[in-house]
């Protein structure tokens, strides 16, 4: 399966306190750029952000993103999935889930995030999500633009 996913919001305070700027979605993008070139890939994992470390574990490994773009101030990830275990539960629980970036950083005062390493994109639960409320808010938003009962 493969899908076209929002990872980041640019400039919106997300509940980890942290502003992603255009900055540091391009430092994102350029060292994706620069993993796929050297190794051909980029993996990520199906995982909770507690249990993730500074590499990436193979043993859990569900999916690869297959391209990685900033369009209208969201970092966007195309991302397929892998027929493997954790592949094959990503494809078949994938509303339950969202894309959010995996990396070591500063957070300048401001919130504003530097990126020093970037590590992956990661599925993780849409519960623990950076982005939730802002989630919801937007869905909620659409439904009532195109005239939905909310």
């Amino acid at each position: 399966m493969r899908k076209i996913v929002n990872v980041i919001f640019l400039g919106i305070l997300n509940e980890n306190e942290r502003i992603y700027t255009k900055v540091s979605c391009n430092q994102i993008i350029e060292q994706y750029n620069e993993r796929v070139g050297k190794l051909g890939v980029q993996y990520g994992e199906l995982q909770e952000y507690n249990l993730l470390g500074d590499d990436i574990s193979m043993k859990n490994v569900s999916h690869k993103v297959t391209k990685l773009w900033l369009e209208n101030g969201i970092l966007k990830a195309e991302i397929e999935t892998l027929n493997n275990r954790k592949g094959k539960e990503l494809a078949d629980n994938f509303d339950d889930y969202v894309f959010s970036t995996r990396s070591i950083g500063y957070i300048k005062q401001n919130g504003a995030v530097d990126i020093k390493k970037f590590i992956s994109i990661d599925a993780i639960d849409k519960k623990l999500d950076a982005y939730y409320k802002y989630r919801l808010r937007e869905k909620k938003l659409k439904r009532i633009l195109n005239g939905d009962n909310v």
